[in-house]
């Protein structure tokens, strides 16, 4: 992928995509489009279409240019990244019978985690309140079926 000072306008559009695939695919994409540039950042003998090297002005044009470009790849980086971190968690998720958009659910999943752990390894204390904090609000809210009230 070739990058001349005359196309650089940092138009890297961020698409949704359609599946954990896809967004490993968009995230090699991005990650070679920035070994690309950063390669070509390095290269301070950057030349034009003619093969003479830039004047100053137009070099720095140009940098300014590829960093913008450069920054563009990194934000859809980031952007497919923390996609696929949540779509992957929301997967996961879904396979425990847990709607990861609703914190109380969440809550209520992790706090049934924490007790299954609480009775494994030994609890301080504070960590037993905590327990009992948590499990009281979700007692109020009606998110702990009745077995987990009496059993906790």
């Amino acid at each position: 992928m070739s990058i001349d000072w005359d196309n650089l306008e940092g138009n890297v559009s961020v698409k949704e995509p359609s599946s954990p695939r896809e967004a490993r695919r968009l995230i090699e994409e991005q990650l070679r489009g920035i070994k690309a540039i950063e390669r070509q950042l390095a290269d301070r003998n950057i030349t034009d279409k003619k093969g003479r090297r830039l004047s100053n002005t137009k070099y720095h044009r140009w940098r300014r240019n590829a960093l913008r470009a450069l920054s563009a790849y990194q934000i859809a980086l980031r952007y497919y990244r923390a996609w696929l971190n949540k779509e992957l968690a929301r997967r996961e998720a879904l396979r425990f019978d847990v709607n990861p958009e609703n914190c109380d659910d969440l809550l209520a999943a992790s706090y049934n985690l924490l007790r299954e752990w609480a009775h494994e390894v030994q609890v301080m204390p504070e960590e037993a309140a905590l327990l009992d904090v948590v499990r009281t609000y979700l007692t109020g809210m009606d998110y702990l079926p009745e077995q987990v009230n009496r059993s906790s």
